[in-house]
């Protein structure tokens, strides 16, 4: 279970930069607030803004659960030898 939230923690991760870039390249040389008010074609990029935010849930979903069970097992360990 701990490998499968790694991986899945990993492609969260590579598709959080690529949503990350292709952020920069829409908004050109306007910061977000500027590219939000003003922008030509905001649609394309809320739905980068969504996705990003998706995939940042799921990679700090996957640590947390990841850790949560590490400390878990570690304390169980710990419990046996009680």
């Amino acid at each position: 279970m701990l490998d499968r939230l790694s991986d899945r923690e990993a492609a969260a991760a590579a598709k959080i930069e690529i949503f990350e870039k292709t952020l920069r390249r829409l908004r050109g040389d306007l910061d977000e607030n500027a590219f939000l008010r003003h922008g030509d074609r905001i649609g394309p990029y809320l739905t980068c803004l969504r996705g990003l935010r998706f995939e940042r849930e799921n990679r700090d979903w996957c640590h947390e659960t990841a850790q949560l069970l590490r400390e878990r097992a570690a304390s169980r360990k710990g419990h046996d030898h009680a």
